[in-house]
């Protein structure tokens, strides 16, 4: 959907144009997938662990918050080819982020401006609808106060990126509103923020014309067409390119060094997945591709999650605009998995 966000001192004000392939949807269901799109994007003022519920989005309708054609319509109408629908989200609610001192934040690196967090595997970035606590977020608060909660968005206080829940390694946190805008830009063309990961893979992405050691994957993401709480390769989606390089190679598997040019959900995870070269330990994304040497398997299952680590994150410093450069190396259960491949025959 191509869309244009317009001012509001309300809340937020969204303009777009039916697609093709939503004609026939009812209303709730195409703003349900609107704003799940918008909320990938990082750059609508709308985060995933905030968007509304579909319950909610037929009240919107049946309040006039939504219009199609520029009409008041019912939530199960139907628009047609090329209809103009026009929405206006609420503000929401003012919500108590909770400080947990609990939470563990090994912080690599804190200047007045920014911090970079080395995030552990199973922790939760910022609260959402099945976890409002407990969160990266809520550590964080506790470590620098309550105006932390002044910086940025409202439930995502500091935060420029994010790693998925059971992805481990580099994040960086802006410490002040002047870091948060200059640090997001830097995620804009020309990029000047770069992340590479490491990730165990099953395989070498399949890809013609490219000589099996390096490559760049540039396939379109967007939410899986039958199961929305994944994402999937699908025409019409947003712009993701993964390029990857070959740093070890097994019998079982390989080493992959990877780096993002955009930051889409999941999008390792599903590049990978879609060249049949999934990640070792991925519940969602990482059916493999020939059965596992019994070891192996049982690894996967030990593990229990995708074996990707965030290794690498260099940036231009907000307030010195020197480019700073930090590292860090995969946990424990990567480490142990990565020696079973490299042994297994």
């Amino acid at each position: 959907m191509a869309s244009e966000r317009l001012s509001s001192e309300h809340g937020l004000d969204f303009e777009f144009t039916l697609r093709s392939d939503e004609v026939g949807e009812r209303l709730d269901v195409i703003i349900t997938n609107f704003l799940r799109e918008q909320s990938e994007g990082g750059e609508s003022g709308l985060s995933e662990g905030s968007l509304p519920s579909r319950s909610k989005i037929a009240r919107w309708i049946e309040d006039g918050l939504v219009q199609v054609n520029y009409e008041v319509v019912s939530k199960s109408f139907r628009p047609g080819q090329g209809a103009i629908i026009q929405l206006r989200v609420p503000p929401p609610r003012p919500q108590l982020l909770l400080p947990d001192a609990s939470v563990p934040l090994e912080i690599v690196f804190e200047d007045s401006e920014l911090l970079v967090i080395n995030k552990q595997a199973g922790l939760t970035v910022h609260p959402g609808a099945g976890q409002p606590a407990g969160t990266l977020v809520n550590g964080l608060v506790a470590h620098l106060g309550s105006s932390m909660q002044q910086v940025g968005d409202a439930l995502r206080p500091g935060l420029v990126h994010r790693l998925d829940k059971d992805t481990s390694g580099l994040m960086v946190v802006a410490k002040t509103e002047r870091s948060y805008h200059n640090l997001v830009s830097q995620f804009r063309p020309p990029r000047s923020i770069h992340r590479r990961y490491l990730a165990l893979a099953l395989g070498v992405p399949r890809q013609s014309g490219v000589d099996g050691r390096q490559g760049a994957i540039d396939l379109p993401i967007g939410r899986h067409p039958t199961d929305r709480t994944r994402m999937a390769v699908v025409e019409g989606g947003r712009e993701a390119v993964t390029r990857w390089k070959v740093e070890e190679m097994f019998a079982h598997g390989t080493l992959l060094e990877l780096e993002l040019e955009t930051g889409r959900t999941h999008q390792i995870r599903v590049h990978l997945s879609h060249l049949r070269s999934p990640i070792f330990g991925d519940l969602v994304y990482g059916h493999a591709i020939r059965p596992l040497p019994p070891q192996l398997a049982a690894e996967a299952r030990r593990l229990g999650r995708q074996a990707l680590h965030a290794a690498r994150l260099s940036f231009l410093h907000p307030q010195s605009g020197e480019r700073v450069e930090f590292q860090s190396d995969p946990p424990e259960d990567f480490l142990r998995a990565l020696e079973l491949f490299r042994v297994s025959k």
